[in-house]
């Protein structure tokens, strides 16, 4: 399982961090006197110009930079910001490989054995286990990083066609050719990255109880497209229209659990369509049916993939409404299995560049502690409404 999630991003690299955390001091300093000083100092220099280019009016500063490698042995330097974000740089080709100044650095509170494959991909060694240090629940074996040296190699030789010579040559060796003025030229960006999320995210990080039912003959394994279409119903309810769902479906006033079991929207919705496997078109079946019930006027989309893309989420999304996706996802609960499951998103983390457009979910994953977990899944079909 673990090589074919893999196979997928040979253009990604997983890079080892093997190096300890290095903290180095942030001020202002001359040209002149840059070019003068150690390497570190150079280094600094590049890190502070990029940042000052891609801050804009935003109050920011280096707080930490820490040294990676490779499978190969080559190096990365994470570039760490205050008060939120961050920059990733490669060593040997003076290329910021991704940057994101409204995000915090997916390495934060982390500091030794890491590995880098890679935009989404950022993971730690942990007692012989590759963890993710966002998604803490993905883990695999360490034993298999050693099967990632090819895709080291591919990634520094995408890297290589874009190098940064005349910043290359400043950092290593101090040489003049790197420009005079008091802004360093701005090194290629491998990457860029771009967020969003509903207004409220928080909700669905707290909603520790979701309306879970377990299902009954009807549905011997569960309804996971039903508890994510309940907690859709929740959102609006609670931040677009309280008239969208009865008060008795809430376990509190402050509308933030949700009643479980036979008492759970969940078990109404199911009832009034059953079926035991759900995909986008059936959940906006009974969506049709339940508006019709509570005389509200929604708008639906429902789609199979190949009819939308990631772009089309992500816009909904940055629309303040969650999305149901349907898909084949990492079973989180065996991180060494897949499963077909529903999932409701509301935030997104969208990376580009010359090798890759690719999007990350952070998701509600409708099981009990599970509240927000960061996927990658191939999506069958979604399901919104608004």
């Amino acid at each position: 399982m673990f090589k074919n999630k893999y196979c997928r991003m040979l253009s990604f690299v997983f890079t080892l961090l093997i190096f300890s955390t290095i903290m180095l001091p942030v001020g202002a300093a001359e040209v002149d006197n840059l070019r003068n000083n150690n390497k570190a100092n150079r280094k600094l220099f590049v890190f502070n110009s990029k940042l000052a280019e891609i801050k804009g009016s935003k109050d920011a500063s280096i707080s930490a930079i820490k040294t990676a490698s490779d499978f190969n042995g080559r190096i990365y330097s994470i570039i760490e910001c205050s008060p939120t974000g961050y920059m990733i740089y490669s060593n040997d080709t003076a290329v910021f490989v991704e940057y994101a100044i409204n995000s915090p650095s997916p390495y934060l509170n982390v500091h030794e054995n890491l590995y880098y494959g890679g935009p989404t991909f950022y993971y730690q060694i942990i007692e012989n286990k590759l963890i993710h240090t966002i998604q803490r629940s993905e883990k695999f074996d360490a034993g298999y990083i050693n099967e990632f040296s090819n895709s080291s190699k591919l990634m520094y030789e995408q890297l290589s066609k874009i190098k940064d010579v005349p910043t290359l040559e400043y950092v290593t060796e101090g040489k003049s050719s790197y420009s005079s003025i008091n802004l360093a030229p701005i090194t290629p960006m491998a990457y860029k990255i771009y967020t969003g999320k509903v207004k409220n995210p928080e909700f669905f990080r707290n909603l520790s109880s979701f309306g879970y039912w377990g299902g009954d003959k009807r549905c011997p394994k569960g309804c996971c497209g039903f508890v994510g279409l309940n907690m859709l119903v929740a959102y609006h309810d609670k931040y677009k229209n309280n008239n969208i769902m009865d008060d008795s479906f809430w376990s509190n006033s402050g509308k933030t659990l949700l009643k479980s079991g036979d008492s759970s929207l969940t078990k109404y919705l199911f009832n009034l369509d059953p079926k035991a496997s759900t995909t986008s078109m059936h959940i906006h079946s009974v969506m049709k049916q339940y508006a019709k019930k509570r005389r509200v006027s929604v708008s639906h989309t429902s789609l199979y993939w190949g009819f939308f893309n990631d772009s089309t989420v992500r816009k909904k999304i940055d629309r303040n409404v969650p999305v149901e996706l349907f898909g084949n996802m990492l079973n989180v609960k065996d991180y060494d299995s897949k499963i077909n499951h529903t999932v409701v998103a509301f935030e997104y983390r969208r990376s580009t560049g010359f090798l890759t457009d690719k999007t990350s979910y952070t998701v509600h994953y409708g099981w009990e502690g599970y509240s927000s977990v960061v996927i990658n899944i191939t999506i069958g079909s979604m399901y919104c409404f608004e």
